[in-house]
């Protein structure tokens, strides 16, 4: 009996594995991504998922994230480019002491790697060839642009690797960007505006999209990329994309609530995970101090001799009563350094931030890192240098997790003074429990790059997802911001007024018409 029993169990579970769908067949994913190494890192994680899930993964991008991504055990394909991690650090210094929050000199580095792929034809003859079933894109890589037109890849979805950019996301992927209490890309200012950040937030929302497709993309992109020898007649758009599903790399628990069309889903912080075990000599040097420790990085790109003197924060970190880790790849630049700080050209992150022993973390205020001390409830000196990284340090201030400093004009007692500040405030540390809770609280346990994963499978399995883009796609300009409703509202009540206009003007002459024939009857 007990036999027979197995030998049903058994039975009924074999035929299981072929009665029962999977819910996702195997593809053949294309994950694509230019020089941003913190966007190809996102893209990594998400191709490792997808691989576990028994699909066919391709990493295609630039020779610069190489170092980055040599340990990934993914298939990747890597494209050669004149700019390197020198050439993005150096135009973002540029940018940075030119006050250009759109980082304009960084677009001809754009330039520079799109041409240079465009002229290596035989990556995308390989791409075309192996006939992919779905195109994975960084939305900041064009070069994405130029592969779906190429290959005619059949569904194309679309990464946002540095959370909302508003507009230019909004307008991609039509989605509504409420400037009442949506901060558009360069407005320093959290969702709570007053009457003049309104008026200014309003203007840039309805300017910046002219400006960047029509001058600065128009004059670095479109007239400087030359791909008719693909067969284009002239550089697909930025903003007209393929794409029809955007998986959003942030979370509302630290980022502005705000209305989403069904075809977009924040799936939150990718990169951020439980810590796992730290090298001993960083574990020995973060457990050494009672106090707690510090940690420091300004990113893996940025060269900070080219941003402000380096002893000023060293000053600073001789001054606490913690141990400061910092990660710095110009260690050559700097002279007596404290022994309470230990210089790294490299750190794990995720798993320092994730030790009970930190409490405080110095940062530019990238995407990726603000997002991960949030998710390990570690408070915030932030210190932005250029682009999104002013949006989130106005996050982190709006969410009182942190405190703010212009990168400008700080010193060493601002410095330590902040330091200060986010390790003994109650009111930042508790602000900053709350929104990592909020974080990891996850509809049935599932993590980040497990809900992206779920939600690419599912564009998959119902052609990109197409059903859930909204009429506004196929509705002309005039429709969409009902100028034809307007103008047709504008001609009837015209036609009122002059009709009323008419009648005014008649019914006074009859009357006395009557009157007049009344008095000569009684006469």
């Amino acid at each position: 009996m007990v036999l027979t029993n197995i030998f049903k169990f058994w039975l009924l579970l074999i035929l299981s594995a072929f009665i029962i769908p999977s819910p996702c067949k195997p593809a053949r994913l294309l994950l694509l991504v230019q020089y941003y190494p913190s966007h190809a890192q996102i893209l990594s994680v998400i191709g490792e998922e997808l691989q576990q899930r028994g699909h066919n993964i391709t990493i295609l991008t630039s020779s610069s994230n190489y170092q980055f991504l040599k340990k990934r055990n993914l298939t990747i394909r890597y494209y050669q480019t004149p700019v390197d991690n020198e050439a993005i650090s150096l135009c973002t210094a540029i940018a940075f002491k030119n006050d250009d929050q759109m980082l304009t000199p960084c677009s001809r580095t754009m330039t520079d790697d799109v041409n240079a792929f465009t002229l290596q034809k035989e990556i995308l003859d390989e791409m075309k060839k192996q006939q992919f079933d779905g195109l994975i894109c960084d939305f900041l890589s064009y070069i994405c642009q130029i592969v779906a037109g190429y290959t005619k890849i059949p569904i194309q979805i679309d990464i946002l690797a540095n959370g909302f950019i508003d507009p230019l996301t909004a307008e991609s992927f039509h989605m509504p960007s409420p400037t009442a209490y949506v901060p558009q890309i360069g407005m320093i200012a959290t969702n709570k505006m007053n009457l003049f950040q309104r008026i200014i937030n309003t203007i840039l929302g309805y300017t910046i999209s002219f400006i960047c497709d029509k001058v600065i993309l128009d004059f670095y992109i479109y007239q400087k990329v030359n791909i008719s020898h693909l067969g284009f007649s002239s550089p697909p758009k930025f903003s007209f994309r393929k794409a029809t599903f955007l998986l959003v790399n942030s979370d509302f628990a630290l980022d502005y609530p705000r209305p989403l069309p069904p075809h977009v889903k924040v799936v939150g912080p990718i990169l951020s995970k439980p810590a796992v075990q730290l090298p001993e000599n960083l574990e020995a040097f973060i457990a050494a101090n009672r106090n707690g420790t510090i940690l420091v990085s300004f990113g893996t790109i940025i060269n900070l001799n080219n941003i402000f003197d380096l002893q000023i924060l060293l000053y600073a970190f001789a001054r606490l009563p913690y141990h400061v880790i910092w990660k710095c790849n110009t260690t050559s630049s700097l002279k007596d350094i404290p022994n309470n700080v230990q210089v790294l050209d490299w750190v794990p992150q995720n798993d320092v931030l994730g030790h009970p022993n930190v409490i405080g973390f110095v940062t530019h205020c990238g995407v990726n890192s603000v997002l991960e001390a949030a998710y390990h409830s570690v408070p915030i000196v932030g210190l932005p240098i250029a682009g999104d990284q002013v949006s989130f340090a106005q996050k982190v201030q709006s969410k009182n997790t942190g405190v703010i400093l212009n990168i400008k004009s700080f010193n060493g007692n601002d410095l330590f003074h902040a330091i200060t500040k986010i390790t003994t405030d109650p009111w930042i540390r508790g602000n900053t429990s709350k929104i990592s809770r909020l974080i990891k609280n996850r509809c049935n346990h599932r993590t980040p790059k497990q809900e992206a994963g779920d939600w690419i499978e599912f564009a998959l399995n119902s052609n990109g997802g197409n059903y859930l883009r909204t009429e506004e796609y196929n509705l002309y300009w005039y429709q969409l911001h009902l100028i034809d409703v307007a103008v047709v509202l504008v001609i009837i009540g015209l036609l009122m007024i002059k009709v009323i206009m008419w009648i005014c003007r008649r019914v006074p002459i009859r009357s006395w018409n009557l009157l007049q024939e009344l008095k000569l009857k009684v006469l």
